[in-house]
């Protein structure tokens, strides 16, 4: 998969703003939570697919979040990987 940012431009869910830097990677639907998962700059946001509501952000990365995947062995687990190779397991 090849991940290519987007042009530049905000969005908002609910209360959610996402970053001007938008890449084309899929959100990860969490069905069994409700949740959908994407991402926004360095962060993974987790929104409520009934209320459009932001619920968490996950924070960690140091620079821009290109992946983002459920665990495969786990699958209440996220994997978001920066463009600076680092990943975390949420």
């Amino acid at each position: 998969m090849s991940v290519v940012p987007s042009s530049s431009s905000t969005k908002s869910f609910g209360s959610a703003s996402l970053s001007s830097k938008l890449y084309r990677c899929p959100p990860v639907f969490l069905e069994e939570e409700g949740l959908l998962a994407v991402l926004s700059g360095r962060e993974v946001l987790l929104i409520s697919s009934t209320t459009g509501e932001l619920v968490t952000a996950f924070q960690n990365h140091e620079e821009d979040v290109v992946a983002l995947v459920r665990n495969p062995n786990q699958a209440s687990e996220l994997v978001s990987a920066s463009s600076d190779g680092v990943v975390y397991i949420w």
